[in-house]
C-alpha cells in the first residue's frame, strides 16, 4: 500500500489527512483517489483523458513527480505520496 498524505483543500475535500491506496503509478493513484473521493476531482485534475493534473504539487518520498516521470512515476509498497495545492505569495 502507498500512503497518500493530503494537505489543505485536498484534506477538506476527502475528509481525511491520510489514506492508503494500492497503485502502480501516480496516474492510477489519482484516478483511484477521485473515484473514492469525488470532491477531489475538480481540485486535482484538468482533464481525464489523457490525465492532466491541475497546478498542484505531488511528491513521492519527498521528490517532485515533475523531476521523476510525471504521472507515469512508478510507485512501490511503502512509498509516501504527498499532495499539496500550489500556493503563491506576494
Amino acid at each position: 500500500m502507498v500512503t497518500v498524505r493530503l494537505f489543505a483543500a485536498f484534506r477538506e475535500a476527502a475528509g481525511k489527512k491520510e489514506v492508503n491506496i494500492s497503485a502502480k503509478n501516480i496516474e492510477e493513484l489519482i484516478r483511484l483517489l477521485i473515484a473514492r473521493y469525488k470532491k477531489l476531482a475538480p481540485l486535482l485534475i484538468k482533464n481525464t483523458d489523457p490525465l492532466e493534473l491541475e497546478d498542484i504539487i505531488v511528491l513521492v518520498n519527498g521528490r517532485s513527480i515533475w523531476y521523476l516521470k510525471g504521472v507515469e512515476t512508478k510507485l512501490k509498497e511503502e512509498d509516501v505520496v504527498s499532495i499539496f495545492p500550489l500556493i503563491g505569495g506576494g
